[in-house]
């Protein structure tokens, strides 16, 4: 690789991503010449919004008690889908997340379901693109677009982006407010980060790991701001929906083990150490994961785990880096959970520009920029591969790049005072 000052990392990363870009737009274009009948068009879309509009209709209609009976779901959402026109190849059942996370579907729930996805759509692009805006304010101040506009090139040319954006998943909304906590937490405004860090409990596996590292980092503070947040999280539920934090507690279990059993339950979409195990010893079958395959992925968790947490323990009075100690925690976190969904991987954009970042202020690091560019294009292929072989090739590379990047927090950093000339060279360069 020629040296980093010259800019030639840059440039080829914009063919690269101007290539994959290309592709998309191909593809989009291709499936407007297709038959009618072969076409994704507006019937197909957003169908992960069904499970959360549903939920706002039980709350308008005072049955909030009936959020996790997938019997009573399952007729509305099919109700919606005769009425909407969609078109419908799965099951979806009951809602999944914390009971106040319906709670703005309650709004959503007053317009027909095609203008309510309509709106939903809307938030989603707004988020995404604040989103976009606080990810390029994290590279050092000095960069110009040539530098900062990878950012959205590479999102948006990724595929766990469009895997977000085709099933209107509320990604977006967890990518905001990731990214915000990040911000707070670069700037030493812990209880802050801790504030905005709960408001992700909505979705607790993209939570755990984050806030678990951030307290680590930054003590009672940001602790603090996490509980207070978790606290009037739980407040308003009590208030707006009373009883259903229990049923949530004693149905969820109850309703992710009848799914996992269908035959045709997406394994092959989770980007989990339990999902590797489980497709690899049984294969596409439908039953819930082997005792050999909950053990091995909990040696594989724990591994991941204890070596994260000493390395965070390890790093928590060096600022310089916190960075690095960010990146390699949302790397690990889909591996420490067991259960997180691939379009979740949008999430990792967070730690892509860290790393951006931590190179133009110290020069590339070639392990950390090749494992980077292996996992980003393993994951453009993965669906194929997990559906049709026993692999998932997005856990391995994953687990690869999580190790990589905690092995890069791990090293101690130098003064500037004493960067390499190369580093200061690309600095300038951004």
């Amino acid at each position: 690789m020629d040296q980093p000052g010259d800019g030639r990392v840059r440039n080829r990363l914009w063919k690269a991503g101007g290539l994959v870009a290309a592709f998309i737009l191909t593809l989009w274009t291709t499936n407007f010449l297709l038959p009618a009948d072969k076409q994704f068009d507006s019937h197909m879309y957003g169908h992960d919004f069904l499970p959360f509009y549903t939920a706002g209709q039980l709350i308008r209609m005072g049955r909030a008690d009936w959020l996790y009976d997938p019997r009573i779901t399952r007729v509305l959402e099919h109700e919606t889908c005769r009425e909407a026109g969609l078109v419908i190849h799965n099951e979806y059942g009951a809602f999944l997340n914390p009971p106040f996370a319906a709670l703005p579907a309650e709004w959503l729930a007053a317009w027909p379901y095609r203008t309510a996805l309509a709106i939903w759509t809307v938030i989603l692009l707004l988020c995404l693109a604040a989103s976009v805006g606080l990810l390029a304010r994290m590279l050092p101040a000095e960069t110009d677009w040539r530098t900062w506009g990878l950012a959205p090139l590479l999102l948006l040319a990724a595929l766990p982006v469009w895997q977000a954006a085709i099933h209107a998943q509320n990604t977006f909304v967890s990518l905001l407010i990731l990214s915000a906590t990040v911000a707070l937490w670069r700037n030493g405004r812990s209880f802050a980060a801790g504030a905005v860090a709960g408001l992700l409990l909505f979705k607790p596996q993209l939570a755990a790991v984050v806030i678990a590292v951030l307290v680590i980092s930054r003590g009672w503070r940001a602790a603090a701001g996490a509980v207070v947040t978790a606290a009037g999280l739980l407040l308003v539920n009590l208030i707006a929906l009373p009883g259903t934090i229990g049923g949530y507690l004693h149905q969820l279990p109850l309703n992710l083990r009848a799914i996992q059993m269908l035959p045709n339950y997406t394994w092959q979409r989770h980007v989990t150490f339990l999902a590797w195990w489980r497709i690899l010893l049984q294969g596409h079958v439908g039953a819930l994961p082997s005792t050999l395959a909950y053990a091995l992925a909990g040696v594989s968790m724990a591994a991941i785990g204890v070596i994260l947490a000493a390395t965070v323990w390890r790093a928590r009075n060096d600022p310089r880096r916190t960075d690095r100690v960010i990146a390699a925690a949302i790397a690990a976190g889909p591996l420490l959970m067991p259960y997180y969904m691939d379009y979740d991987l949008t999430l990792l954009s967070v730690a892509a520009v860290l790393c951006a970042g931590d190179a133009i202020r110290r020069g590339v690091d070639r392990g950390v920029l090749a494992a980077w560019i292996a996992f980003y294009v393993v994951a453009e292929f993965n669906p194929p591969i997990a559906g049709n072989t026993r692999v998932i090739p997005d856990v391995p590379m994953l687990a690869l790049l999580a190790c990589v990047l905690i092995g890069n927090a791990r090293q101690r950093i130098a003064d500037e005072a004493t960067m390499p000339a190369a580093a200061q060279q690309l600095r300038a360069a951004a």
